[in-house]
């Protein structure tokens, strides 16, 4: 296919995907979020192409030294889970990664080691793998998420740091609806893969990530109540997140 026609065929394509998405949770310019070739006014910005087409990564967009709850790009509200401004004065309902972080905290008992935000947990080796781990993936998400993953079909399949854990991610789904299932990602983008595919945490997510909180007004998701051995994954305890924790922390 000639060049002239792969840049018109990629133009039709956002000219039909683009209003139908008029609902989705992302809004606003394309060039907020993604560039066609990785530089912005003559500067390039990573010195590496990037998935997706995008400006920067997940840790680069929902970082923020201004803001430790939520900030406007571009008219569109981004949630910050990496305050780099010091010590939050307040964060969202999934915590922050500044108690963590390199540069920040660098406490290991207060979060998930992440790459990109936080090197390998000293308490607890990529060896050793998560407390209560019922798996032995080389490689896995299972063992840490602190590094890149180079193991065969985990590298295609899932992804490393933030996508170990949110495999699903898709911003520009409709999740106008009451409860967010499998068409907006599932809850967070939190989902399952191989024996977990085609199950994820169904919940409502609250419209500004519960930077905001009352009696009426908070995140919610499904639960499962009881107690459950070996591997209580998706298949034995439904679309919770007791099943996608159990993931990582089965026994």
């Amino acid at each position: 296919m000639s060049k002239p026609i792969i840049i018109t065929s990629f133009f039709l394509a956002l000219f039909f995907v683009l209003p139908g998405q008029s609902l989705a949770k992302v809004t606003g310019q394309c060039a907020n979020c993604h560039t066609m070739h990785n530089s912005q006014n003559g500067s390039d910005l990573s010195g590496e192409p990037n998935g997706i087409l995008l400006t920067s990564s997940c840790v680069g967009c929902h970082s923020s030294n201004t803001s430790s709850t939520t900030y406007s790009l571009g008219g569109c509200t981004v949630p910050v889970v990496n305050y780099t401004g010091g010590e939050p004065t307040d964060h969202l309902a999934g915590g922050n990664f500044y108690w963590v972080a390199d540069g920040g905290g660098n406490d290991d008992t207060k979060g998930h080691n992440v790459l990109g935000i936080a090197g390998q947990d000293e308490n607890i080796t990529a060896t050793e793998g998560a407390p209560g781990n019922p798996y032995d993936c080389a490689g896995s998400c299972h063992k840490t998420l602190a590094v890149e993953q180079t193991a065969g079909e985990l590298v295609s399949h899932l992804g490393s740091g933030c996508q170990g854990c949110h495999l699903n991610v898709k911003h520009h789904a409709d999740d106008s609806a009451t409860v967010v299932g499998s068409t907006g990602g599932y809850y967070r983008f939190l989902s399952g893969h191989f024996s977990g595919e085609n199950h994820g945490v169904e919940g409502i997510e609250d419209s500004d990530w519960q930077a905001t909180k009352e009696v009426d007004d908070h995140n919610e998701y499904l639960g499962w109540s009881g107690d459950k051995g070996f591997q209580a994954g998706f298949y034995n305890n439904g679309n919770t997140m007791t099943a996608y924790c159990c993931g990582c922390h089965g026994n």
